[in-house]
């Protein structure tokens, strides 16, 4: 029966099909198998170290399957980039694709860096790419430009935890059309060397995330002049009156915010940003602890207000995770957000302009920031 539906309906039921079942699928006759490749391969997630390496093999040697990739992601986190590859790894690769073949390209299976760079100088199509690696690997230009180097896809969104030095920037330079950019890692502004961002490069940056392993002058440095609108940051209550002051570098007003504090967040806090970003349009808080009673807000911001078609306070601490979504039925100037008598299990909310709404019931695992 799904033999006989269109291509484009049965393509539109795989699009629902996970990874492993698009693997089994694939197996099943022509057909099937070239509708289902095309998805299998247009976005790689997140895979162990011996399937990624098994993935990178495949594009490097399958121009085909890796013309289908836009989307691709490397953890890479718990080995060494210069570690040679296992040789089972390539024995499977000699059984797969040929003893000639897979000898005459030795030295692209050496090592995991020169498979990723071939793989990845071979995706000309992507348009999302992640790269996370181990703090040692991070801290190398070296690693990064040989990862990096001879890439010439344009990407929309791009995650790293490679730190910023030459070779990255010299990289993100050359990504014009840049839409989001997360940094990762953990290094210092010494460790930079001095490596800046030319002033026009990333003329369309729009969303800007990084942890608290970012100095906060790089992040400065990305969003100066630059028409930044969204934020993802994570950061400590002693950092956020200086990274909201900071916001106000970006050439746009900042109209979507989310702040992860690894401590409770200080009470000044909300006023300071509703005074700083006046067109803040969504606003969502996560804390990783949570004492028995917080009081968000006690001053009301005299000048400005926020004003937030979607706010959302996320409280992760133990014992379960938990959400307080507050939703203005219209736009409403809150002059600032008060929550009080706060409990796990139990919240009350209200604007303190006086507009109250109704309180949404605590959802354990509701969102993830």
């Amino acid at each position: 029966m799904l033999l006989k539906c269109p291509n484009e309906i049965i393509q539109a039921i795989f699009i629902h099909s996970t990874n492993d079942d698009l693997s089994q699928l694939i197996r099943v006759n022509h057909l099937i198998y070239d509708i289902a490749i095309c998805i299998l391969y247009r976005s790689i997630p997140r895979m162990d170290v011996e399937k990624a390496t098994d993935c990178l093999t495949s594009l490097f040697f399958n121009d085909f399957y890796a013309s289908l990739v836009r989307s691709l992601s490397i953890e890479w986190s718990s080995i060494s980039l210069g570690a040679a590859i296992p040789k089972r790894s390539t024995i499977k690769s000699i059984v797969k694709y040929g003893t000639l073949r897979a000898i005459s390209q030795r030295r692209t299976l050496q090592d995991r860096i020169t498979l990723l760079n071939t793989s990845l100088r071979r995706l000309q199509n992507l348009t999302v790419l992640s790269l996370i690696f181990n703090p040692h690997d991070n801290l190398s230009n070296t690693y990064a430009h040989r990862i990096l180097s001879g890439c010439s896809f344009a990407l929309s969104k791009f995650t790293t935890s490679l730190m910023c030095s030459l070779a990255v920037m010299r990289f993100l330079e050359a990504q014009t059309g840049l839409l989001s950019l997360n940094l990762s890692g953990n290094f210092s502004m010494s460790d930079l060397g001095g490596s800046r961002l030319s002033p026009k490069s990333l003329p369309k940056l729009k969303s800007l995330g990084w942890t608290l392993g970012v100095p906060c002058g790089l992040a400065a440095h990305f969003i100066r002049g630059r028409p930044v609108q969204r934020v993802n940051v994570m950061l400590n209550s002693e950092q956020a009156l200086e990274t909201v002051n900071m916001l106000g570098l970006s050439a746009c007003p900042i109209d979507s915010a989310i702040f992860k504090f690894g401590e409770g967040v200080e009470v000044q806090s909300l006023p300071h940003i509703a005074a700083r970003m006046p067109d803040l349009r969504l606003l969502k808080i996560s804390l990783t602890t949570l004492p028995p009673r917080v009081r968000f807000s006690s001053h009301p911001c005299r000048s400005t207000s926020i004003v937030a078609s979607y706010l959302s306070f996320l409280f992760s601490g133990d014992p379960e995770q938990h959400e307080l979504i507050v939703r203005p039925t219209s736009q409403v100037k809150a002059s600032h957000i008060l929550c009080q008598e706060t409990r796990y299990g139990r919240r009350s909310s209200k604007l303190h302009d006086g507009h109250r709404q109704e309180m949404v019931p605590c959802l354990p695992n509701a969102m993830s920031c």
